[in-house]
């Protein structure tokens, strides 16, 4: 019989403790604003809110909502993005300036043949000249365009008249041999210094040997 009381003694102290615990929930609970606090409650609520800052439990902050501010139809409201950087500013293209090409004028090119050489008041041509213009025709034959000048000199001995008669005869024999080759004679232009323009200014016979010559002027155009 004892031991039933204790047990009983237990199982309402145990109601009670739960019937303390429910109600110190309760009393936790947050109060609606405009309501005030009485009886008990209230005195429980008050010694709970001494006692949180010694507990160390942070208590949550009531979440303030910013009033709302409408905007005026003319004022656009500022968005909560930023907008983006403008991209830098880009040169406008500068215009080409168009160059015209100048060709640099192309300038003939004056080409000197082997010489001929002629005995003392002689003009027919020796086999060695005759081998010297077979060269030069064999060359001529291959320009597409070219303009030659055959000059004809002598030496000091005899008259400046004399002298510029047989070396025309000279260049003109020079000519006709490479007109026969198949050279161009519209090409071929003839010309006489006589004895003004000697290659030695020597009087002697190896001196004179040099001046009774044929030159040969060739510009390619």
């Amino acid at each position: 019989m004892l031991k039933q009381k204790r047990i009983c003694c237990l199982v309402v102290l145990i109601l009670c403790l739960v019937f303390l615990l429910l109600t110190t929930g309760c009393a936790r609970k947050t109060i609606p604003p405009g309501e005030t606090l009485t009886g008990q409650t209230g005195r429980l609520i008050a010694e709970q809110a001494r006692e949180a800052p010694s507990s160390g439990v942070k208590q949550e902050e009531p979440v303030r909502k910013a009033p709302l501010i409408e905007s005026s139809p003319r004022t656009p409201t500022a968005t909560v993005a930023s907008s983006p950087a403008p991209p830098p500013a880009v040169p406008p293209p500068q215009p080409i300036r168009e160059e015209v090409i100048r060709e640099a004028p192309v300038r003939p090119e004056k080409i000197v043949l082997k010489k001929l050489y002629f005995e003392f008041d002689k003009y027919n041509l020796s086999t060695e000249a005759r081998e010297i213009l077979r060269e030069h025709a064999q060359r001529l034959l291959k320009l597409p365009d070219f303009a030659l000048v055959i000059e004809g000199h002598c030496d000091e001995r005899g008259t400046n008249e004399y002298n510029l008669a047989l070396g025309e005869r000279r260049a003109v024999e020079a000519m006709k041999y490479l007109v026969a080759l198949g050279v161009n004679e519209k090409k071929i232009r003839t010309v006489s210094y006589g004895e003004e323009l000697p290659a030695d200014p020597g009087s002697s016979e190896e001196a004179w040997a040099k001046n009774r010559r044929a030159e040969f002027n060739l510009t390619v155009k």
